[in-house]
């Protein structure tokens, strides 16, 4: 039962008044059926005074801790201007660090320009150091020939000291030269073969297959043009042609008959090759061609003056040749004579038998640089040395 609230006595709740002490029970615009709440006088005591306690609390919480709030106010300003300034370092550090990494990255784009610099200078370097081998195995290629003109001379000696001296009985002498066959007399062929000659090749040792393959193509090449023919047997002591592989001693070979006074199983020929590619069957060709008699093309008796004498003289003289001036005559400048060559051919600047030289000693200032395989004039020239019949 609810009370009146005013004086707190009980009331029904259909009593529009009080009936103790006549207060209006009705809330102000309530209509019949509608919800009222009614406060209890009491409760609203009890709130007021739990405010006014409540306000207490806090104006003594505000009295008592008030300095301990501006002390913690005053720490965190301190730790503002801290941060301040950690703030102003940290951006002049990095500031700093930025200044750092531009002058890092002018030094590294400097030694990147140096770096490519150094790239081209040392491809212009490797350019040289190229021409400067051709050079040198154009050289070593001369200085074999000589030496196989220096072997040839010695074995021609050799049958001069065979002959022999038979005292007769009435003291006269007579004298018999030991004679060797030769497939013409007439002067430039005394290094050809018969033409129709089919000659045995062996090889010293065993090549690579691959390599193997390729001697026998290139070989036959020659015998294409030439009326001659090469047999590969596997016994060198059956063979005119003995091919060594000796990578220390260079590409020679001997110059045609000259193969057929080498002593039994010494080589007639050394191919010092690192591969069976263009280069190395260039370096076949031109030692196959000297089997069949073929001199080097810059020594034919019509090619021009080819030469800068002094360029040629200081590049030889010193290293790695150290050569001396009759080194450099019998090398460069001294020709074969007419009758010695073995076919009547022009100059050839792209036969097989040329080869490469920088055009630092040239006469014209034009290097040569033979294009590979046989020329038209190396293909004319051994049908000549070798005609069919």
């Amino acid at each position: 039962m609810p009370d009146c609230p005013r004086c707190g006595e009980d009331v029904a709740a259909t009593d529009e008044r009080c009936p103790h002490c006549g207060t209006d029970l009705r809330m102000p615009g309530a209509r019949p059926g509608d919800f009222v709440l009614v406060l209890d006088r009491g409760l609203v005591k009890f709130a007021k005074y739990a405010s006014f306690i409540l306000g207490l609390v806090l104006v003594a919480g505000a009295l008592f801790v008030g300095f301990d709030l501006k002390k913690l106010l005053s720490e965190i300003q301190s730790r503002r201007i801290d941060l301040v300034q950690t703030k102003g370092e940290l951006q002049a550090t990095t500031a700093t660090a930025r200044a750092a990494m531009s002058e890092l990255e002018a030094q590294i784009a400097l030694v990147q320009f140096r770096l490519e610099t150094a790239q081209k200078e040392l491809a212009s370097h490797m350019g040289e150091a190229t021409e400067k081998v051709a050079q040198l195995e154009a050289s070593v290629r001369m200085a074999e020939a000589d030496l196989v003109n220096i072997r040839s001379n010695r074995e021609r000696s050799e049958t001069l000291v065979q002959e022999m001296i038979a005292i007769r009985l009435d003291g006269s002498l007579e004298l018999r030269r030991m004679t060797v066959e030769r497939s013409d007399t007439t002067p430039g062929n005394e290094t050809l073969f018969v033409p129709g000659t089919r000659l045995s090749v062996a090889f010293l040792t065993t090549p690579h297959p691959d390599l193997a393959r390729m001697i026998h193509e290139v070989a036959a090449e020659w015998t294409t043009h030439a009326n001659l023919s090469f047999v590969f047997v596997e016994d060198p002591g059956d063979a005119q042609v003995r091919i060594s592989f000796d990578n220390r001693s260079g590409n020679w070979s001997y110059l045609g008959r000259e193969n057929l006074n080498v002593p039994a199983g010494a080589a007639t020929m050394n191919l010092a090759l690192t591969g069976s590619g263009d280069r190395g069957r260039d370096n076949v060709r031109h030692e196959f061609g000297h089997v069949l008699g073929f001199p080097h093309e810059h020594q034919n008796p019509r090619a021009p003056d080819l030469w800068d004498r002094d360029a040629l003289r200081e590049t030889y003289s010193g290293a790695p040749y150290f050569w001396k001036d009759e080194q450099i005559e019998m090398n460069f400048l001294r020709k074969a004579s007419v009758a010695q060559y073995p076919c009547a051919r022009a100059f050839d600047r792209n036969s097989i038998m040329m080869f490469s030289f920088s055009g630092d000693i040239t006469r014209d200032g034009k290097p040569i640089s033979p294009e590979p395989g046989l020329s038209a004039s190396d293909i004319a020239c051994a049908r000549e040395m070798y005609p069919r019949t």
